[in-house]
C-alpha cells in the first residue's frame, strides 16, 4: 500500500513537472500582457491569448499566493499599480488599479499586505498599501536615497530590503517594520560597492535571492561584474565577487536569475559598442548558495538584453532584447552550459512563467 501511495505521488508530480507551463509577456507599448504555452518537455512556445490594458504595463510580479499578477501600468497621465487576477486556465482578468504618486516598479512583501518599489529617475523608494491584493491608493512611505535606482528586493524572512543603486554604486539595505510596513534605515545604510580602477566592475544593479540561505546576488553593471552577499539581522556583508566577461573586455551587466534546483546562475551582458550580447552562467552549491565558478560565456545576437526569466522545470532559459525587439529562449544543459534554441519575434519585455 504505501509503495502504490509512492508511485502515485511520484506520478502526479512528474505529471506537474511535464506539463505546460503559462508564460506571461508585459508589452508597455502596446498596452498589454500576453500569454502563452509553453511546453515543458519540448521547449515549443505557442501564443494563446492577451490582456487588453489602457496603459503600458511594465515589470510583473506574482503574488505569494500565485494567483494574481501586479504590474505598473504607465501612460500620459499618473502612473498606476495594476493587478490581474489569474484564473483556473491561466487567462488573465483585470481586477483594478490605483494611482501611485510616483512611477516605478517593485515587488511585494511575503504577506501580500506590501507593495515595495524604486523610481529610477526620482531616486526614491517607496511603500505602497495593498489590501486584497489591490492597491488602495496609500503611499505609506517615500525615502529620497541617491541617485538610480534598480531594483529592489526583500529578504527570505520580509526583514529587510535592499536597493542597489548604479548611479553611485550603493546598495542600500532597511529593516522593514512588519506592522506597517514602513523601511527603516539600518546602522550602515548602504553597502559602497567596488572600485572600478581597481576591480575592473562597479555600479550595483539588480538583485536575486537564493531561496533558502540568507544570500544575495548582484551584478555590476559597469564592467561587468557579478558579487554574493551574505545578510543576517546586522545587514549584508559582501562574500564573493567574479567577472561575468573575459579578461581586457569590459560589458554592461543588466539582470540575473537563479534556476529552481539552485544549481546555477546566470546574467545576460550588453556588449556596447562591439554589438551583441553574451550570459554568463556560473555554478553554484545549491546548499550553501556559494558560486563555484564560471562555467562559460554564450553569445547571441541581442542588443539590449533586460528582462530575463527561467522556466519551472529548469531547462529553459528567456531573454529578451528591447533594441531588436524579440526573445531569446536558450535550452539549460545537466551541465548548466547554454545552447541558443530560437530567437521569438513576439517582442520584448518582463516574463514570468507559472505551471
Amino acid at each position: 500500500m504505501i509503495y502504490k501511495i509512492q508511485w502515485l505521488l511520484l506520478t502526479i508530480l512528474s505529471y506537474s513537472i511535464m506539463a505546460d507551463q503559462h508564460f506571461y509577456i508585459s508589452k508597455k507599448g502596446q498596452n498589454c500582457i500576453e500569454k502563452y504555452s509553453l511546453n515543458s518537455k519540448t521547449g515549443e512556445l505557442a501564443f494563446v491569448n492577451k490582456l487588453e490594458l489602457n496603459a503600458g504595463p511594465g515589470g510583473l510580479t506574482l503574488s505569494p499566493d500565485k494567483q494574481h499578477i501586479y504590474f505598473s501600468l504607465s501612460s500620459d497621465g499618473p502612473s498606476e499599480l495594476g493587478t490581474a487576477k489569474i484564473q483556473a486556465n491561466g487567462d488573465l482578468e483585470f481586477i483594478g488599479s490605483s494611482i501611485m504618486q510616483s512611477g516605478g516598479s517593485g515587488t511585494i512583501s511575503k504577506d501580500g499586505r506590501f507593495y515595495f518599489k524604486y523610481n529610477y529617475g526620482q531616486n526614491t523608494v517607496s511603500v505602497l498599501d495593498m489590501q486584497n491584493n489591490l492597491h488602495t491608493g496609500k503611499q505609506i512611505q517615500e525615502i529620497k536615497t541617491t541617485k538610480n535606482p534598480h531594483d529592489i528586493g526583500i529578504s527570505n524572512d520580509d526583514s529587510m530590503g535592499f536597493v542597489p543603486h548604479n548611479g553611485h554604486n550603493r546598495l542600500y539595505q532597511f529593516k522593514i517594520d512588519r506592522q506597517t510596513g514602513k523601511l527603516i534605515p539600518m546602522t550602515t545604510p548602504y553597502l559602497k560597492g567596488p572600485d572600478f580602477n581597481k576591480k575592473g566592475f562597479a555600479a550595483f544593479r539588480s538583485l536575486a535571492f537564493h531561496p533558502l540561505e540568507n544570500v544575495v546576488y548582484c551584478t555590476y553593471e559597469r564592467g561587468g561584474g557579478v558579487a554574493s552577499l551574505k545578510y543576517d539581522e546586522n545587514g549584508l556583508k559582501l562574500w564573493q565577487e567574479f567577472s561575468t566577461t573575459e579578461k581586457g573586455q569590459k560589458v554592461l551587466p543588466t539582470v540575473i536569475a537563479l534556476t529552481p534546483n539552485k544549481k546555477f546562475l546566470y546574467v545576460p551582458n550588453r556588449h556596447g559598442k562591439r554589438g551583441g550580447s553574451s550570459i554568463a552562467a556560473f555554478k553554484l552549491n545549491p546548499k550553501t548558495g556559494e558560486i563555484l565558478n564560471r562555467i562559460g560565456l554564450y553569445d547571441y545576437s541581442a542588443t539590449g538584453p533586460r528582462g530575463m526569466a527561467i522556466d519551472n522545470t529548469g531547462k529553459f532559459l528567456f531573454t529578451s532584447s528591447v533594441k531588436t525587439g524579440s526573445t531569446y529562449q536558450f535550452k539549460i544543459n545537466e551541465d548548466g552550459s547554454l545552447k541558443l534554441m530560437k530567437e521569438h519575434k513576439i517582442g520584448c519585455g518582463s516574463i514570468l512563467f507559472l505551471n
